[in-house]
């Protein structure tokens, strides 16, 4: 299922990380650019994924197909990273 098209996906990712920030938390948008993993996407980063939206070659993924989105070789370190997210 797609997500909300450009730019609407933009501000709606904004929104979300205002809305972390105003309740004390470190927003941490999570996104895949060119196979590299990324945590805390800076706003040029998350406007280049939200352009891509709906894109055939583009994939939303979640945490369980980050490892075949980024080839086997990167899967150890995933898992590390995704472990220290949920702590």
């Amino acid at each position: 299922m797609p997500g909300f098209p450009y730019p609407r996906n933009t501000a709606l990712a904004s929104q979300l990380e205002s809305l972390v920030r105003v309740n004390g938390g470190i927003p941490a948008t999570i996104g895949v650019l060119n196979g590299v993993a990324r945590v805390g996407l800076s706003p040029e980063e998350i406007i280049e994924l939200t352009k891509l939206a709906g894109k055939p070659d583009t994939r939303k993924v979640s945490r369980r197909d980050l490892g075949y989105i980024c080839g086997l070789v990167n899967i150890y370190l995933l898992q590390g990273m995704m472990k220290q997210l949920t702590l």
